[in-house]
């Protein structure tokens, strides 16, 4: 199984870590995380400029429940995740299927160059998505991608 995530960059919560090939997640979209196996790939998309763009990948080298990650003394002296921080924190309210994701360092990529995330790509990838006269490309691979 491979996934395709959307995500927004946020001041002081960077995730996905990509200097650390981790990505923290709960509720639905943490279900579908706990569902990749190793070697699996996961596809980090965003848009810049109304246009959409992979910007990195991770091969999937083993996804961890949280609240197991953070009783791990060589992930905690490790990493620097915000998720991991955050799960820590009494304030913060625990989700369902909170886990974090690690990639393989070796086998996983930043893109020097972030690929558009286009109609041609979006078919050449063979994701079925329906692209309609009465939306944008980038709409229609938005909404697509969504979850």
């Amino acid at each position: 199984m491979n996934l395709l995530i959307p995500y927004v960059y946020i001041y002081n919560h960077p995730d996905p870590l990509f200097e650390e090939y981790a990505y923290g997640d709960a509720g639905p979209r943490g279900r579908k995380l706990k569902k990749l196996k190793k070697g699996d790939y996961v596809f980090f998309h965003t848009s810049t400029r109304n246009r959409k763009y992979i910007t990195a990948y991770y091969v999937v080298d083993r996804v961890i429940d949280t609240p197991e990650a953070v009783k791990d003394r060589n992930i905690m002296n490790k990493f620097n995740h915000p998720h991991l921080k955050e799960y820590l924190d009494p304030k913060e309210v625990k989700l369902e299927n909170d886990c974090v994701l690690f990639g393989d360092p070796i086998l996983s990529r930043i893109l020097d160059k972030p690929l558009l995330f286009d109609k041609s790509l979006a078919e050449k990838l063979t994701l079925n998505i329906n692209f309609s006269e009465n939306r944008t490309e980038t709409q229609t691979i938005g909404s697509a991608t969504r979850s």
